[in-house]
């Protein structure tokens, strides 16, 4: 594939496949290092009585859920998308078209399989080279324990 992309835009490669599996891996960890740095994920459900979401996000039933109403969340409503779930792979092109923003927008694709999370992702960007202090929040409506709430980890099986 890397090979075919690379004929169809006339790139010679004078490397061996482990020369150029090491460009790619060096290209990808530059590009997850720059996402880490200038951008700020959180994600929200729909559904705070998924069993699969308490075990695969609050540690096995041993964490919480907090309950906002986003509604009417002015600035918030700004940064926070709904997750698009789709059918196959999302495909983001090749590294040199991969910009800040492509990679922002790829934060918002899942597989059709995670459609259960029904997830809502808020994604805030460094501007001016820091992060905005707070986003104004809606007051917590409600808390919720997991059902090993308290328990002690080692005790998870």
């Amino acid at each position: 594939m890397y090979t075919e992309i690379c004929k169809t835009k006339n790139i010679i490669i004078n490397t061996s496949p482990e020369q150029q599996f090491k460009t790619i891996q060096m290209r990808w960890n530059e590009i997850m290092e720059e996402r880490n740095n200038n951008i700020r994920v959180s994600c929200f459900t729909e559904d705070n009585h998924n069993l699969l979401m308490w075990t695969h996000y609050a540690d096995q039933h041993m964490g919480i859920c907090l309950e906002y109403d986003f509604i009417d969340e002015g600035i918030l409503r700004t940064f926070t998308q709904p997750v698009c779930y789709k059918n196959g792979t999302h495909k983001i092109g090749v590294f040199e078209e991969l910009t800040m923003m492509r990679v922002i927008g790829t934060t918002l694709v899942k597989s059709l399989e995670w459609e259960y999370e029904k997830e809502w992702r808020c994604i805030v960007f460094k501007q001016d080279d820091k992060f905005p202090r707070t986003i104004g929040i809606s007051d917590l409506k409600a808390i919720y324990l997991g059902t090993r709430f308290g328990q002690n980890p080692a005790q998870k099986n």
